[in-house]
């Protein structure tokens, strides 16, 4: 039912995603799914999955080949699915097992989302290198600025960082990610926070690793 669906996603112009409305809901479960892709370096990496609760939210990354398998099994679980492309925005409503499908022209891709793209301060503008870091010979800075910028770690998650983390044998989802071999203490949760893995980019991580190492 949901496979009807499943082009939108592949369109290079696919902004974002939304499934809700989840038909029996307690307060831990998943009530609300938005769906982005992942952009570096002008590549497509992927696709990452937000899972909100009524208390939190919970990101995952999901490779190009997994979304499909990701998707069907959320099918059952939630009646609107939302999708919004540069052009279109695609409607979707579960009546049993039917999926009821209307689409309508995005004529507000190019306004500002306030609530998503708040004026925040960058430690790099969109597109610049870390080398300029490098060639002045400040290392362990770039090491630490590419650790942040391809984990999307706070500050507080950096100091919990080991060098012990980065080695082949901390690979995950073959091989696109380092991943940490203890839980991350984060944000939000309670006094103590959330305990989660945390996953970094391997190829765009590892040469500001090896060039400090």
């Amino acid at each position: 039912m949901i496979s009807k669906l499943f082009n939108y996603f592949d369109d290079e112009n696919f902004i974002e995603a939304i499934i809700s409305d989840k038909e029996k809901i307690n307060k831990s479960d998943i009530n609300k799914i938005v769906i982005k892709r992942v952009i570096l370096n002008n590549s497509f990496y992927g696709y990452q999955a937000a899972e909100y609760t009524k208390t939190q939210v919970k990101h995952i990354n999901i490779e190009n080949n997994k979304l499909h398998d990701y998707l069907l099994s959320k099918q059952a679980l939630y009646r609107q699915y939302l999708i919004k492309t540069k052009s279109i925005i695609v409607h979707g409503i579960k009546n049993g097992n039917k999926l009821k499908i209307s689409i309508e022209n995005n004529n507000s891709s190019c306004k500002v989302d306030n609530q998503n793209n708040r004026q925040k301060n960058y430690i790099l503008n969109d597109g610049d290198h870390l080398d300029f870091l490098v060639e002045q010979d400040r290392k362990q800075e770039a090491c630490l600025v590419a650790t942040a910028a391809f984990s999307g770690m706070r500050i507080s998650e950096l100091e919990q960082m080991k060098v012990s983390y980065f080695s082949e044998d901390s690979l995950a989802y073959d091989g696109l990610f380092y991943k940490t071999t203890e839980k991350f203490r984060t944000k939000g949760h309670g006094k103590e926070g959330k305990i989660i893995d945390r996953l970094i980019l391997h190829d765009m991580f590892k040469p500001y690793f090896e060039n400090w190492i």
